[in-house]
């Protein structure tokens, strides 16, 4: 260790007056300077800014003024601490001022009072300020920051700052401010007090980075889902999301605010509990679960049901639904809710406008089918009167022409019953139905029509089928179009069919959720660029003014509202149409 070693260790001057006389092994830094000639020395200690120096001078002969040479080192020294401490000051001054003009964030430093107007004064400003502002250094110097701030700046958020600064605390405020040029500007603005080394409050710091684009975002944002409100609001149709929880159950998650315009509920009142199914027809209910299952299942599913309005109007309801799993990966299903009973109306109109046109078809062979049983009536009743006059030998013969008149009496009635109930207006209800019972009813009607073009029909049925949850005379009207069609078919074709192929066979099949229903023949089938076509209305293929080419557009949209599908295709050498229907509850 040499002197300025122990001054700096000891904390007091340290007077070597012949380095030669000190121990080598001691003190091998004054030994190391003997060798350079040094042979007396003082070193005076200093502290500045906490950190320890040793102010050292070493002199080359013996001298007898050490001591009032050691005293001037200490005024010396004195004299250079605050002279040190000034070049210190400036230096780290500099090197702030560059490292903050470096800075992408706006830095603006004031004075730490008056709190109150005019406010405290701006004594320093980086360039990111001067670009982010408009205004050059001089025209903000000696000014406040308030003079940033315009009609649109908030007044909470003034208030905001104004009370942290009152409190001596840092602040964090997003704020409004106006550039030179009058253009409004948003920052994030963190403001924090400034103390010396006595803990008095001398500054504030306050640090401004521009989230200009970050509000012009969310305003546009915010923009967007206003008018996404309003576009979903003023909607003819309503949007629902239902969510499946873990028990089983479906809750509504959102319901549009057009829901009080389709229903005469609002909002409120229709994210009630049980809202929808106390309304809901409790026959439609089963199949509304199976397609709500079906659109999570399948990605999309649709039906129709009938909904009781908050006046008891009932109106018919479509609903198209589509699946899917949300972001935190629940299940959710998206249902637009529309009113289409008028277009069911429309349909039933010209549903009944084709069925009876349908009957007008077979008219001459539905008269056919009532004659035969009154000519044996008659026959009958005139074999009855003329066994009369011979009673009682004839009594057998009488009472067997009695029976038989009864019997065509009663096929009579069931004839005519069945077209007056074929051509009746549905009032819309579902019902539970054998489809077997209704292929027997549609026999009657087309039974004429059948032997005029010598097609037979074949009923392949399961004996253990469920029944079928719809409407059983718009499904008759819809096999009865499918079977004339293929009459149709037939005679166009000729003899180019064989006699024993001359067939129209309806099948049906149970499947998870549904009856599929089958109609086939061997009439030629259809060619695939038609099977695109022949849902269409007014489309046809049969010669001008045979047919309007609704039969089969009413089709669909009868199978469509009960809920099913209907399908085209080949098999073999004919036309298959597929026809599936939901199955009644529990099967």
């Amino acid at each position: 260790m040499g002197a300025a070693g122990r001054a700096l260790s000891i904390g007091e001057q340290v007077i070597v007056a012949d380095s030669a006389a000190l121990d080598r092994d001691r003190f091998k830094a004054s030994a190391l300077n003997t060798e350079h000639g040094v042979v007396a020395q003082i070193s005076t200690p200093f502290d500045l800014f906490g950190t320890k120096y040793a102010f050292s001078i070493g002199f080359d002969s013996k001298r007898q003024d050490l001591s009032k040479l050691a005293e001037r080192m200490l005024r010396a020294t004195a004299a250079l601490r605050p002279m040190l401490r000034r070049f210190q000051d400036e230096g780290t001054a500099a090197l702030f001022k560059r490292a903050v003009d470096c800075s992408v964030d706006a830095v603006l430093i004031t004075e730490a009072e008056p709190i109150d107007e005019p406010g405290p004064r701006i004594v320093f400003v980086n360039q990111a300020m001067v670009q982010a502002s408009g205004y050059p250094v001089s025209e903000m110097l000696g000014r406040t920051p308030r003079m940033f701030a315009g009609e649109g700046t908030s007044e909470e958020g003034r208030r905001n700052i104004s009370q942290a600064l009152r409190s001596w605390r840092p602040v964090r405020q997003e704020l409004l401010n106006y550039r030179k040029s009058g253009e409004p500007f948003w920052v994030e603005l963190h403001i924090a007090p400034v103390t010396d080394s006595t803990g008095w409050f001398t500054n504030w710091v306050s640090v401004q980075r521009d989230v200009t684009a970050r509000h012009e975002g969310e305003a546009r944002r915010r923009a967007s889902a206003q008018h996404l409100a309003r576009l979903i609001s003023s909607m003819p149709a309503t949007l629902m999301r239902h969510r499946k929880r873990a028990d089983g159950k479906w809750i509504r998650t959102f319901i549009a605010e057009s829901v009080e315009r389709l229903t005469g509920y609002t909002v409120e009142e229709a994210f009630g509990f049980g809202w929808w199914v106390t309304n809901t027809s409790e026959m439609d209910l089963p199949l509304l679960y199976r397609r709500l299952s079906d659109a999570l299942a399948g990605g999309q599913s649709s039906t129709e049901f009938l909904f009781t309005r908050k006046d008891k109007r009932r109106i018919w309801i479509r609903l198209i639904m589509r699946g899917h799993i949300d972001p935190v990966g629940e299940p959710e299903v998206i249902g637009l809710w529309s009113d289409v009973t008028h277009e069911r109306e429309t349909t039933a109109k010209l549903a009944q406008t084709t069925k009876l046109s349908q009957l007008g078809e077979v008219a001459t062979g539905m008269a056919h089918e009532l004659n035969q049983p009154l000519a044996v009536m008659s026959l009958a009743a005139e074999n009855a009167l003329r066994a009369l006059p011979k009673l009682p030998e004839t009594e057998a013969r009488l009472a067997e022409k009695l029976d038989i008149i009864m019997e065509m009496t009663q096929r009579a009635i069931l004839i005519v019953d069945h077209m007056r109930i074929f051509g009746r207006t549905e009032n819309g209800s579902r019902v539970l139905f054998e489809l077997p019972l209704l292929l027997n009813s549609l026999t009657l009607l087309v039974a004429s029509r059948l032997r005029q073009s010598d097609v037979s029909l074949k009923v392949d049925m399961p004996v253990n089928l469920p029944p079928i949850f719809s409407q059983a005379v718009p499904l008759e009207q819809v096999l009865m179009n499918l079977v004339i069609n293929a009459c149709d078919a037939y005679d166009a074709n000729g003899a180019a069919v064989d006699r024993d192929r001359r067939l129209v066979i309806i099948s049906a099949v149970e499947r998870t959720q549904d009856v599929l229903i089958v109609v086939r023949d061997h009439a030629g089938g259809v060619a695939p660029d038609i099977q695109r076509r022949v849902f269409e209305p007014f489309f046809t293929t049969k010669a001008s003014g045979d047919s309007l080419g609704l039969g089969l557009s009413v089709s669909y949209g009868i199978i469509t509202e009960l809920g099913g599908t209907l399908t085209v295709g080949n098999w073999g050498d004919g036309a298959v149409f597929s026809i599936g229907l939901p199955k009644g509850p529990g099967g």
